[in-house]
């Protein structure tokens, strides 16, 4: 019997990059050239999960859309859905496989096209329930084609990430665990230059881990090493985010706490100090929530500045409210072209004109200084320009990603509501849809903003959970 799992990705998690996601969202703000895009046409792509999609009738078995960038930004239009059931994708679909439960973008095979890593969390192996998988998917002319199976057996693909820890020049796929019945770990897989055939695992993973909701990665003491940073939750529901430098040997084993309550992170270098600095999100045990900010240094964290920001710190849009969940995503990424990047946060369950937990999104500057209030934004579904509206539960500002699709020198914001659309009354989660809303000279703007779900690209919505996992 398949059991359905699912985990707060992506970060994520950012990647999180990333995790995420890391969140898990995995996120990851030093990815590898061509850093999102899969075919290569000078534009980044986003990459959307909907691990809860019904593929050939088979419920939770999950899909991912690709919308490729343009001069125009994101078209819906211009996109293409993958799932296990798709030419060249490794296994078949099942349900509850949950394909798409992280993502994490990186040129793996070092061909000058990027790559996409899809974590399946409820992958079952040859009869193990609880094995999970990762599906790497090689980017080309014609986008993203083949791909290459690794297999599980520990709950792998709960976060996944990219980035060059040993600094041989070649991209290495982070693969992240989650399971009740064995700890967490992060393992580090390499691929041929220019194949992918037997990737080799160069290094086991930290146990002793509860498991991981998102990887990313980013030079902190700027020694020319990827360093690794994962967001996990302990068994009791305890998160932290874990410090594991990179080296000529790889990650190294010394992990180190960095911020207990941490469940989504980004990774940026805010101030433009050389030294990549981390954004945590602690959406819970504060009034409201809070993001806290670790400020890199030669030494990695060690002495830098610490700086914590929530909703009723003077320039914030709003007002704590506890149960908010300001800081339930992070990424970032430069908005407005200024050269610094900015950052923006989830608040997933805010109140929006009396509707409960429809969620918003804030946006605030980087600068010399570091993160600053002044200028912030702070967007909504009702937000004038936004074309949806903000209705209960719908969690906008589950994740959110910063990237530049146009190619303008602006970061786009992508922030998904997986509560939109519930199929019953009483559901978590829904069909989910994501909001794109375009960079500019004076930041985030709502002007040609555009709104689209799973059947925007002839996919079945119901329950699909859609922008659960986004690349960062």
């Amino acid at each position: 019997m398949r059991r359905r799992l699912f985990t707060r990705g992506a970060a994520a998690l950012a990647t999180t990059a990333a995790l995420m996601v890391i969140a898990g969202p995995a996120r990851s703000a030093t990815s590898a050239q061509p850093g999102h895009d899969f075919n290569g046409d000078g534009y980044q792509d986003i990459a959307i999960g909907g691990p809860g999609g019904t593929v050939d009738g088979l419920g939770g078995a999950g899909y991912v859309t690709i919308v490729y960038g343009s001069k125009n930004g994101l078209d819906p239009a211009n996109g293409v859905t993958i799932s296990q059931a798709s030419a060249g994708v490794p296994d078949d679909p099942e349900e509850g496989d949950a394909f798409g439960s992280s993502l994490a973008a990186g040129d793996f095979n070092g061909d000058g096209f990027a790559d996409l890593a899809v974590g399946s969390l409820g992958e079952s192996i040859d009869g193990n329930t609880t094995s999970g998988s990762v599906t790497v998917l090689f980017g080309g002319a014609g986008g993203l084609g083949n791909g290459y199976l690794v297999p599980g057996d520990r709950a792998i693909g709960s976060a996944v990430g990219a980035g060059d820890v040993n600094g041989d020049g070649q991209v290495d796929l982070l693969v992240g665990s989650r399971s009740v019945y064995v700890t967490g770990t992060v393992d580090t897989y390499s691929f041929p230059h220019g194949g992918y055939d037997n990737p080799a695992i160069s290094l086991g993973g930290e146990d002793g881990w509860g498991g991981e909701d998102g990887i990313i990665t980013g030079d902190v003491n700027g020694d020319g090493y990827t360093d690794v940073l994962a967001a996990w939750t302990a068994v009791g529901g305890t998160p932290e985010v874990y410090y594991l430098p990179g080296s000529a040997n790889g990650i190294q084993g010394d992990a180190r706490v960095l911020v207990d309550g941490g469940v989504s992170i980004a990774v940026g270098d805010i101030d433009k100090d050389g030294h990549a600095d981390l954004v945590a999100g602690q959406p819970a045990g504060y009034t409201g929530g809070q993001i806290e900010v670790e400020y890199g240094t030669a030494n990695g964290f060690t002495g830098g500045r610490v700086q914590t920001i929530d909703q009723n710190t003077s320039g914030v849009p709003g007002t704590s409210v506890y149960g908010d969940q300001f800081g339930s995503a992070v990424a970032v990424g430069d908005v407005d072209g200024d050269g610094y990047p900015d950052v923006a946060v989830g608040a997933q369950s805010k109140a929006v004109h009396g509707a409960t937990a429809a969620g918003e999104v804030v946006v605030l500057r980087g600068g010399g200084s570091g993160l600053t209030t002044a200028k912030a934004k702070a967007f909504t579904q009702d937000s004038s320009g936004v074309p949806d509206t903000a209705e209960q539960g719908d969690e906008f500002g589950w994740l959110v990603s910063l990237i530049d699709h146009n190619a303008d020198g602006r970061a786009d914001l992508t922030a998904s509501a997986v509560g939109e659309d519930k199929s019953w009354d009483g559901a978590s989660y829904g069909a989910g849809v994501v909001t794109t809303l375009r960079g500019s000279n004076s930041g985030i703007t709502t002007k040609n903003a555009m709104t689209f779900g799973p059947a925007a690209f002839g996919q079945n919505p119901t329950d699909a959970r859609y922008g659960w996992a986004i690349t960062p």
